[in-house]
């Protein structure tokens, strides 16, 4: 018996808005992860969160994550050209 996972390929986009963390606007990463629905994560805190919950992270993993998302911010495209996938 074999399967397959289908998975939609993950978009990034670059938006600057409130960080629920920071109470201040930072740079925030959107990941557009299709059926996944989008995870916010903030570039200078690593608080992550989707449209429906903040995503529980310890102060290492979070200093990891924010330097995440400085990388994957240099390669995102602008908010402006999201699209929902059909």
């Amino acid at each position: 018996m074999s399967g397959a996972i289908c998975a939609s390929p993950r978009r990034l986009y670059r938006v600057v808005e409130r960080c629920p963390s920071c109470r201040t606007r930072r740079r925030i990463v959107v990941a557009d992860g299709g059926w996944w629905g989008l995870t916010m994560t903030c570039c200078a805190c690593g608080f992550s969160w989707t449209t429906e919950e903040a995503l529980r992270a310890g102060k290492r993993q979070r200093a990891k994550d924010a330097a995440r998302a400085r990388e994957e911010w240099k390669a995102a495209k602008p908010w402006a050209t999201w699209t929902p996938e059909l």
